[in-house]
């Protein structure tokens, strides 16, 4: 079982749009904003630290028509009605406003460049927003696409800057870096290492997809029941900590706890709260993880890096107790069925290295021991094979709308 083709995606927003406007096909531009798996790391990013990503071929796309006035109007596949904006004028808005993301792209590039022209448009989300970097992977189109409309030309590293900016500044959110790094680099070749606290972004080739395992995406149907002041709190527990070690070592900094040096932790561990002891020790278990990962990665030792994705999804679950329960049931059938390297939940979604013949009888057994123990989720859960994406681009004019 697989997503829609990337050409059948893109004929659903271009009839989306043409009932809605009139367009020649040469002026439609369509972006391409893939979302992202985390296979280790991901429960770290927001203390700076280290974390492995894929992007995947399940994307935001904007299909517009640049104009040539200070006015955005834009459609959605998934979401009714139309958001129409000043780009100079932007409200605030609500968290179930559809368009504020778009609204935040355009207040934050207009803010840095001045923004001239606008475009009128349709966004797609090919998965539901619930996890997968999908948020940044849609302020990220926005951004392309704005930027693309006025001539501009951000450097990489200003549009991740961005995307922290609306969800910081415009959104009041607290959003790590994860997501729009793996969005920018994304490789269809090599899983990325990043450092969310330096930026710094490598590629490293390992398996080959297809031949040495293949990749399965699982929605559970739950919405991520995370609460803002649950991640508030482990802010909280992670800087009392990272503050507690920068003392015990003379260190004149400590705000996260990708500042403290790993050996400063091992050794000064037992004089913490057990409380604080145990965040700290999720935080650089993790992160040996992440090293670990890499290292098995690039000798393409697929079951030690399924083990540990297992072990690294086992300890967020000891150390959070706000998740919702269908992510965890999902993890749990999907890490035990046969022909599974490894399994972790991101958001709302379970991600898996499985083996190449890991097939569709193979999926539909998975959904189906799923179900019968969530039934809530009948007609929300999905299981499905993906494939590496790409980083963020245009789609080629030489493929036909």
């Amino acid at each position: 079982m697989s997503l829609p083709t990337l050409n059948k995606e893109i004929q659903t927003l271009k009839a989306h749009l043409a009932k809605r406007e009139s367009f020649k096909d040469t002026e439609l531009s369509v972006v391409l904003s893939p979302y992202r798996i985390s296979p280790l790391g991901a429960e770290i990013d927001y203390q700076g630290g280290p974390a492995l990503c894929m992007t995947v071929s399940a994307y935001t796309l904007l299909m517009f028509i640049p104009v040539k006035e200070r006015k955005i109007r834009l459609y959605s596949v998934n979401d009714p009605g139309v958001v129409e904006f000043d780009p100079g004028h932007v409200k605030s808005t609500e968290k179930n406003d559809w368009g504020r993301y778009a609204m935040g792209a355009a207040k934050i590039i207009d803010e840095r460049y001045g923004v001239e022209c606008g475009f009128t448009g349709a966004v797609y989300r090919t998965l539901p927003d619930d996890g997968l970097g999908i948020s940044s992977s849609e302020c990220l189109a926005y951004l392309r696409a704005i930027a693309l409309s006025n001539n501009i030309e951000p450097l990489g590293w200003e549009y991740a800057e961005f995307v922290t900016r609306i969800k910081n500044d415009y959104l009041h959110e607290s959003p790590g870096t994860l997501d729009q790094l793996s969005t920018l680099n994304g490789r269809h070749d090599s899983i990325l290492q990043i450092n969310t606290g330096s930026g710094e972004v490598s590629a490293h080739p390992g398996p080959r997809f297809g031949e040495d395992f293949k990749l399965l995406i699982a929605y559970s149907g739950q919405p991520e029941e995370q609460a803002p002041f649950d991640l508030e709190r482990r802010m909280g527990e992670c800087g009392e900590v990272s503050g507690f070690l920068g003392i015990m070592a003379g260190l004149s900094s400590g705000d996260k706890l990708s500042d403290i040096p790993p050996e400063v932790y091992y050794s000064n561990s037992k004089r913490l709260p057990s409380k604080l002891r145990q965040r700290a020790e999720h935080y650089f278990n993790e992160a040996g993880r992440v090293q670990e990962g890499l290292l098995a990665w690039r000798k393409g030792d697929l079951e030690s890096f399924g083990r540990l994705m297992n072990e690294s999804c086992g300890g967020t679950l000891d150390i959070e107790k706000s998740m919702s329960v269908g992510p965890i049931m999902l993890h749990r059938i999907i890490s035990s069925s046969p022909g599974v390297y490894g399994s972790t939940i991101n958001g709302s979604y379970v991600v898996a290295i499985v083996r190449k013949e890991f097939g569709d009888d193979s999926v539909s057994e998975v959904l189906y021991k799923y179900l019968r123990i969530c039934p809530e989720s009948e007609g929300k859960a999905a299981v499905f094979f993906t494939e590496p994406g790409g980083g963020i681009r245009l789609h080629s004019k030489d493929n036909p709308f």
